[in-house]
């Protein structure tokens, strides 16, 4: 029975030739492509895992204007609620064979936007970053990618592109209006590092705001920072 040669890497070609097919119709079966049957499909998969071949998304993706990534930005990989946030982004985009390709910033304005430039220089198929918060270089650099821009954990004024997120200001207001309605009237805020996250910022701000509404001491703060 034909096959590979020992040591040498399976292309393409290779399994078009053992499958009995063109390198395209092995490239369409890759890409569950409605033209190949599955039972021509199934037969190209066989003969690719056999053969130990993997199909190079990149290679054809380059050709295609399509590299099958989707960028994603958050301030923190060790904060749990941002990975939830990109465990669920991971799941869905799965669906559309899609897949992450992640960066962290460290809260850090002046890092997103080192790797906003990087992650663009991929060419991914959509860009989601956490916050509206950007420096002006980053902004533009997103205005112009090209591709879907979409902003969480954020309600900005001015949005690039979408918006799946919250007002972090009316949120703590809302903390605030629970407590009162409860009878409490000495109402604690513990917050992160103001001078990195504007959006832990805005919900102090919405805080002290909630406070001062229901004639309630604002004057005091403990300490503020990380």
């Amino acid at each position: 029975m034909d096959s590979v040669k020992p040591g040498k890497i399976p292309t393409m070609v290779d399994i078009a030739r053992l499958a009995g097919v063109s390198p395209m119709t092995v490239s369409r079966a890759f890409k569950s492509d409605a033209s190949v049957s599955e039972e021509t499909r199934a037969r190209i998969l066989k003969v690719a895992e056999d053969a130990g071949y993997v199909f190079d998304s990149m290679a054809s993706g380059l050709r295609s204007q399509k590299t099958g990534f989707v960028a994603v930005t958050i301030p923190s990989i060790n904060n749990a609620n941002f990975a939830e946030t990109v465990r669920a982004l991971t799941d869905k985009l799965r669906e559309g064979r899609l897949q992450v390709l992640l960066g962290y910033t460290d809260y850090a304005v002046e890092k997103e936007e080192e790797l906003i430039a990087s992650l663009l220089s991929r060419r991914p198929e959509a860009i989601v970053v956490t916050g509206g918060n950007h420096t002006s270089r980053t902004r533009r650099l997103l205005e112009k990618a090209g591709v879907p821009v979409i902003e969480t954990w954020d309600l900005p004024a001015n949005p690039i592109g979408h918006v799946v997120g919250f007002s972090n200001a009316a949120a703590a207001k809302i903390m605030v209006e629970h407590f009162v309605a409860r009878g409490y009237s000495r109402i604690g805020f513990i917050g992160g590092d103001e001078s990195r996250d504007s959006r832990g910022l805005n919900r102090r701000r919405g805080f002290v705001e909630a406070l001062g509404e229901h004639g309630l001491d604002t004057t005091r703060l403990v300490a503020s920072g990380p």
